[in-house]
């Protein structure tokens, strides 16, 4: 039992280490790094210090890391990136690993550079906190509209303040993804009907190399060539222009758009995010949370340096183990039946013991209270018991009797 639990022990202990490992392993993997690649060493560096400074382990961090490698970004971009995810991933309250996946997918979807990545946390922290929508949310819908938004030269900022309009009215996620999808898609290819009345209210919808014009731009056009109308009549010539799916969304969209609010949003999600994925961080790990979180972190990197001052050891030992294992699995596959009697008796064993112990229990039971009241009696003065001396001497007769009993069976 003791030797049992100082092997749990130690493997609670080292757990952080074993984990950080595979983690890293899994890095390694997807950039295709030798292990002792001055890159690769970096990434691991990374790792560890951000574990150690931060209220996110090591672990959490090279799964951040392997998130972006998968993406295709290169050992330099990844280190240069995951800071800013961290900090959305804090401001966000979701997980690392999956901070990094939301915020990668995005920046594929815009084609931008990795190097824009801090500018793309702090564009979707500020959207979060200046709009009914959470970064889940922000992922679905960018996931729906994100590469056709890029294709009809939509910045991010304007998708996002898209998302984050809709979003106030209850339009969110996937349902606001799709109603910008078949946007963009009636703008860049609109129907006969729809072309018709586009021509009708004097909006083009492209310029004249047959790019799509600014999005915010072309909404102000419709909303300025429908602001007379009944509110009927516009609702109509949405679903015209946009599809009966959009429709609903869009008059919110064109709405802001004859306001100035979409064009004022979008450049307020530009200009002003600057640093807010990361105030929005350290406001939110202000509190004994954040401290007790960054004290785990802490612990967590003690225990991995831990596993890697001795990992080489560890590896031998178990690699001894297996090898042991083996050979005993080889020793089976030759000696199938003598493997099988040693099984058998083994079991046999096992099984007398068991009832044994059982009985002995029981027996246990029985004797306990006589032993404990003849004590009585002799601290009491009480020298004579005759019944009592008796009663103990049957029953320790008859528990001589089951282990002899037992004896003779075993050796039958």
């Amino acid at each position: 039992a003791t030797g049992g639990a100082g092997l749990y022990a130690g493997a609670r202990l080292l757990a952080p280490g074993v984990e950080y490992q595979t983690a890293q392993s899994k890095v390694q993997a997807l950039t295709r790094l030798d292990a002792n690649s001055p890159q690769l060493k970096a990434l691991r560096q990374q790792a560890r210090q951000l574990g150690a400074d931060t209220s996110f382990t090591a672990t959490d961090v090279s799964r951040g890391q392997a998130f972006l490698a998968m993406a295709g970004f290169t050992p330099e971009s990844i280190r240069a990136a995951m800071p800013s995810m961290l900090d959305l991933s804090k401001a966000g309250d979701i997980d690392l690993a999956r901070t990094a996946d939301i915020s990668s997918n995005i920046l594929s979807a815009f084609k931008l550079p990795a190097s824009e990545m801090t500018q793309v946390a702090d564009v979707l922290a500020l959207t979060m906190t200046t709009s009914n929508v959470d970064l889940e949310m922000l992922a679905e819908t960018m996931k729906y509209m994100g590469p056709i938004a890029q294709t009809a030269g939509m910045k991010l900022s304007e998708a996002a303040a898209a998302a984050g309009l809709l979003g106030n009215i209850g339009i969110q996620a996937s349902n606001s993804g799709t109603a910008l999808r078949a946007m963009l898609n009636r703008l860049a290819g609109p129907t006969k009907q729809a072309k018709a009345l586009f021509e009708k209210l004097g909006v083009n919808t492209k310029d004249a190399k047959g790019n799509m014009r600014n999005i915010i731009t072309v909404m102000t056009d419709v909303a300025k060539a429908t602001e007379k109308m009944g509110s009927a009549d516009r609702l109509s010539i949405y679903k015209t222009l946009f599809g009966e799916e959009a429709a609903s969304g869009m008059n919110e969209l064109i709405g802001q758009a004859g306001s100035q609010g979409f064009a004022k949003y979008a450049r307020q999600l530009a200009t002003e995010s600057r640093g807010v994925a990361k105030q929005m961080s350290q406001v939110m790990t202000d509190n004994i949370k954040g401290d007790l979180d960054t004290l785990y972190s802490a612990v967590d990197d003690v225990r991995i340096q831990l596993f890697e001052g001795d990992s080489d050891n560890l590896r031998g030992l178990v690699r001894d183990i297996t090898d042991v294992v083996r050979a005993i699995g080889g020793w089976v596959k030759a000696n199938p039946a003598l493997a099988s009697g040693l099984l058998k008796g083994a079991l046999a064993i096992s099984t007398l013991a068991a009832a044994g112990g059982g009985l002995a229990v029981m027996i246990a039971g029985l004797i306990g209270p006589f032993a404990m009241l003849r004590y009585s009696a002799s601290v009491l003065g009480i020298k004579s018991l005759p019944a009592l001396g008796r009663g103990l001497g049957l029953v320790t007769g008859l528990f001589k009797g089951l282990l002899l009993g037992i004896r003779s069976l075993s050796l039958a």
